[in-house]
């Protein structure tokens, strides 16, 4: 027994002992004992953990699972804690001071510290990472004195149990109560404040704090004495005890010819070893209503033990050691030189029922009216299971091809089979002989998928590559889809309660609409469209299975979903869907079984989650292998009568209880058991800081579960680097290369084989420590130092600077009076040349205007005397003087508006008249070079602007688009509007102009076509006259072709009143 076991153990056995002093010679013993009816049992799955796969030694002495849920066990070799996926052993090689590796016993106690007792009078104590040994003195210790149990107290005394008596350590010292017997001691524990303990021969309890323990039994020559004077004598021979457990306000004595129930009423036998063929007995264990008797020759599981209807099981028949049950509910044994075993309940037949198919891949199973069941298999014949045995029908039965992948009862008995590569063949009721079905419309259609019957008796062959049949009794007709082709590959055909049957093909869902068949796109959702299986729940639900794609559920009327490896699922291909007797949903596909609870896909499809908990069952669970066949019909089969549900395997058959099958609640512990940094190892309470330069962080980690450790699903999340969970590796270690400067939390959760899953949790913490560099105190000593530094610059900066204030100040006074005297010259020599602008624009001007007012008279004269050569002279020098006068105005225009010297008088201007003005004022020039000057302006268009100003540039822009165009060409003046703005046109055909006129950086020089000269003034007065107007001036021009100069104004509110 387990020390946990153990403890629970002796629960009530103060109760039963306190009783038994009471009790006097009147008390009744029964020794009747029922007989026993013994079975094989059928749905528990054995695994073994022995020397091949980790184990240190194949000898177990005794074996216990903590309160944190690791699994420890005392070898002849080691002492083993075991984790489901890692094997850790504690012996001479890695515990300082330990002598030999033989361990005997293994117990918790209420600290949850283990204690572990070995050969030589020594033992050891594990407290997390803290491994102590301990030795009784030679002094008092008996030579090959071995401990078989340990027990500590509440005041922290340890009362080891050995071969030779009882010892004591406390305060440092060993002491041997010589006042109890020096035999091997079997048990120690302690029940309400009482300690006692199993002598082989005899049972002592302590009732005080005292070291003086009263004797409750003894063996004498083969009859148990009882203090009380109750004796039991029905044992030809008792040698030994073995251990004594609570039950119902009794106890249960086992010694090793049998177990006794003693209560106030007596005693009561309840087995005596050749019951079950036991050399010798060793323990029991109650779980759950059933006892578990072990002993040298195995293990027996008993329903109703203590009844009239006792039922056993034989579990194994190898000698086992101790027992106990873990907190998943698996069974857990030591045995003497078979290592340990694991039993665990599964809903998968262990039997030997379907033998004869064991070995060939199973397809299509029935169970007829006779409750005989059916199996094709994949050419090995069809096989029928019957109360009298096991019958096959092969070539000499009729069916001359054995590839048999369909079955079907009809409604009058007849058994019908379709085959790969033989056609139909049909079995009618009392015969013994297969008939060929041959109708001459399916003479060449040899591979048969499906078949099946309707409500109406007729019969539906569905084929692999040509096409749908119906048989009706009498003649057999080919079934077209939509495009009036054949179907491809029909696997499966369903019928519903409305009458409308439906197909499962390899081009998706169909149903019969009374012609053909049609494939309505509602029900082929998946990513691809070949189904093998259909279903319907009790809810109205149509299940489709596929081969890759999942499962579509559709709802008529309702919502409807997938459920693929994202949702859960463990493989995409799905070809069998069943429905036990509690809605459950059991699928099976190429990676086994799977299970889904009826409360996981009512949520699912209320929408109320998107995964679901899928359990799964594969070889580990007692499937022989885990892929399963499919694609035909009927591909499994489940008797709601019996819970019995049958899946084909690609090597033979599963038969799954349903009711059996039990999901796995417990979820799992994780522990983090050490962390590696640059190649070494640290338990975790050490590492609270990293260093920065820390290369390839590992942390190994526990998670206990052990129904199925490879299902087992564990993810991790770093919190400071990851923000997705990470799917840890079997290896149970998270590595990280490198990590940054800051501080870390790593959280884990795990589920069990079943898909329960842990909360998170915050296995540890630590932080990443900084170079010194990068520390508070390094930064505050750097920016002190720094601003030491800076200071002390500054302070001889603020000197210097001072000084040199002293001297730039002389400088400064120095500059500012030069300086008021330039200002004094500069305003003198601004004063003169604005005099001298006065005198050129009144005593240059007007006489140059007498001038040309002269020239014009003598043009008249020689005009009137017709004196053509003097005409002409007069002609250029009246156009070369009125391009003088323009070229000064310009000049002084330019004068003053560089000096400031020009205002802008805005005010309401009918652009129109200023055109007009200005073309008259360049009418002799035009005239000069015979160009016509053409307004395009037909009403009043005011704006608002300086009207001298404007008249400017229109005199400028006309001017130079007469200059530069040639003679009997053309210059037109437009204009067009928007919202706000009118926009002036002067079109011209001459030599074009480049951009860089209206810089006013520099001043271009260009000739006009008749060497007519100009500077550029013209057009940077008219763009500054437009800029104080805050409008725009531009041009469109390429060389040789013309120019149209365009400046925008204005629209003033007369022009818009009057446009209203």
């Amino acid at each position: 027994m387990s020390g946990l076991q153990q403890k629970l153990s002796f629960v009530l056995v103060l109760i039963c002992f306190t009783s038994v002093i009471s009790l006097n010679t009147s008390l009744i013993a029964n020794t009747v004992i029922s007989e026993i009816e013994i079975t094989q049992s059928e749905y528990t799955v054995k695994k073994v953990l022995n020397t091949e796969n980790g184990l240190p030694a194949n000898g177990v002495s005794m074996i216990l699972q903590d309160s944190r849920g690791y699994i420890w066990a005392a070898t002849f070799n080691g002492l083993v804690r075991y984790e489901g996926k890692r094997i850790t052993v504690f012996n001479t090689s890695n515990v300082p001071g330990l002598e030999t590796n033989r361990f005997v016993s293994v117990m918790e106690d209420q600290h949850g510290r283990i204690w572990a007792g070995l050969e030589y009078s020594s033992f050891i104590m594990i407290d997390g990472n803290q491994t102590m040994v301990y030795r009784i003195d030679e002094e008092i210790a008996e030579t090959n004195t071995y401990i078989t149990s340990l027990y500590v107290n509440s005041g922290g005394d340890i009362w080891i149990g050995t071969n030779s008596g009882i010892y004591t350590y406390s305060d440092n010292s060993y002491s041997k109560l010589y006042n109890l017997p020096g035999e091997v001691v079997q048990n120690i524990t302690e029940i309400y404040g009482h300690m006692h303990i199993v002598f082989e021969s005899s049972l002592y309890v302590k009732y005080d704090q005292s070291l003086e323990f009263e004797k409750i039994l003894e063996i004498s020559e083969n009859v148990i004495h009882f203090k009380s004077g109750l004796t039991i004598t029905e044992f030809s021979q008792i040698d030994r005890l073995w251990n004594i457990y609570p039950h119902n306000n009794s106890y249960l004595l086992v010694h090793e010819n049998g177990i006794v129930t003693i209560n106030d009423d007596g005693y009561e036998i309840h087995l005596h070893k050749n019951d079950i063929n036991q050399s010798i007995l060793h323990g029991l264990v109650e779980k759950d209503g059933y006892v578990y008797v072990y002993g040298a020759d195995g293990l027996y599981e008993f329903e109703d033990f203590f009844g009239e209807n006792r039922v056993a099981q034989k579990l194994t028949d190898i000698r086992v050691t101790d027992m106990m049950f873990d907190n998943e509910g698996s069974a857990w044994l030591s045995t003497s030189a078979r290592g340990i075993i694991q039993f665990v309940k599964t809903p998968v037949n262990q039997g030997g029922r379907f033998s004869s198919v064991a070995e060939v891949p199973v397809t299509a199973i029935i169970e007829d009216s006779y409750e005989n069941l059916w199996m094709g298999t994949n050419c090995d014949g069809l096989y029928k299971f019957s109360g009298q045995g096991v019958q096959r029908y092969g070539i000499d039965e009729g069916i001359t091809n054995v590839c048999v992948w369909s079955v079907l009862e009809a409604s009058d008995g007849t058994i019908w089979a379709g085959s790969w590569g033989g056609g139909v063949y049909y079995l009618e009721p009392e015969r013994d002989v297969f008939v060929r079905f041959i109708p001459e419309i399916m003479e060449s259609t040899d591979a048969i998928l499906s078949v099946f019957e309707d409500k109406n008796g007729n019969l539906w062959f569905g084929s692999f590559d040509k096409g749908l049949f119906r048989y009706d009794g009498e003649t057999t007709h080919s079934i077209k889809n939509e495009t009036v082709g054949n179907l491809s590959a029909v696997r499966m055909m369903y019928e519903d309660d409305s009458g409308t049957i439906l197909f499962a093909t390899d081009r998706g869902i169909g149903y019969y609409d009374g012609q053909r068949i049609v494939k309505p796109k509602e029900f082929n959702q998946l990513k691809n469209k070949n189904f093998r299986v259909i279903k319907k729940d009790t809810e109205g639900r149509f299940w489709f299975g596929s081969y890759g794609a999942g499962i579509y559920v559709y709802t008529p009327g309702g919502s409807n979903r997938s459920i693929t490896t994202e949702n859960g699922l463990f493989d995409n291909t799905i070809s069998q869907i069943q429905f036990d007797s509690e809605n459950n949903v059991w699928l099976a596909g190429n990676m086994g079984v799977f299970f889904i609870n009826a409360e996981q896909v009512s949520q699912f499809m209320n929408n109320e989650t998107d995964y679901l908990k899928v359990s799964r069952i594969g070889v580990a669970e007692g499937l022989p292998t885990r892929e399963t066949t499919g694609g035909f019909m009927p591909s499994s089969h489940f008797n709601p009568a019996t819970g019995e549900l049958f899946i084909p395997l690609v090597r033979g058959v599963a038969m799954i209880q349903t009711e059996n099958m039990q999901l796995n609640t417990q979820i799992p512990a994780l522990f983090l058991e050490e962390i590696e940094m640059n190649g070494n190892v640290y338990f975790p309470e050490e590492i609270v800081e990293i260093p920065y330069d820390a290369q390839r962080i590992i942390f190994r980690f526990t998670v206990l579960s052990f129904i199925n450790p490879d299902y087992v699903q564990v993810q991790y999340k770093l919190d400071g680097v990851d923000t997705q969970w990470q799917l840890a590796t079997d290896s149970r270690e998270i590595i990280y290369t490198t990590l940054p400067v800051g501080d870390y939390r790593l959280i884990l959760r795990a589920s069990n084989n079943d898909g329960y899953w842990t909360d998170e949790i915050t296995l540890h913490t630590f932080t990443i420590k900084p170079p010194y560099w990068q520390t508070a105190w390094f930064i505050l000593l750097v920016i002190g130092f720094i601003g030491t530094i800076v200071f002390g610059m500054y302070w001889y900066r603020l000197k210097n600077i001072r000084k040199m204030n002293v001297l730039l100040q002389k400088k400064v006074d120095e500059r500012t009076s030069e300086l008021r005297m330039s200002n004094r010259e500069l305003k003198e020599m601004i004063e003169e040349k604005n005099k001298l602008q006065r005198v050129l624009a009144h005593d240059l001007r007007n006489p140059f205007t007498a001038i040309l007012g002269y020239i014009d008279l003598l043009k008249n004269n020689y005009k009137r005397e017709k004196n053509k050569e003097n005409l002409e002279i007069m002609e250029m020098l009246l156009d070369s003087g009125r391009n003088t006068l323009n070229l000064l105005e310009n000049l002084l225009h330019w004068s003053s508006s560089k000096s400031g010297g020009l205002k802008i008088e805005l005010k309401p201007v009918n652009i129109q008249i200023l055109v007009d003005e200005a073309i008259e004022s360049t009418e002799a020039q035009a005239t000069f070079k015979n160009i016509k000057v053409k307004s395009h302006f037909h009403d009043p268009l005011f704006v608002e602007a300086d009207q001298n100003m404007i008249l400017t540039v229109l005199r400028n822009l006309i001017s130079n688009a007469i200059k530069f165009s040639g003679r009997n060409e053309s210059v037109n003046i437009y204009y067009e509007e928007n919202e706000s703005e009118i926009i002036i046109s002067v079109s011209d055909n001459g030599i074009g102009i480049k951009k860089e006129i209206f810089s006013s950086e520099k001043l271009i020089t260009k000739t006009g076509t008749s060497g007519e000269k100009g500077i550029g003034i013209g057009l940077q007065i008219c763009k500054e006259f437009i800029d104080l107007h805050e409008g725009r001036l531009w041009a469109d021009s390429k060389p040789d072709q013309g120019s149209i100069f365009k400046f925008s104004l204005r629209k003033s509110a007369v022009f818009e009143e009057a446009f209203k």
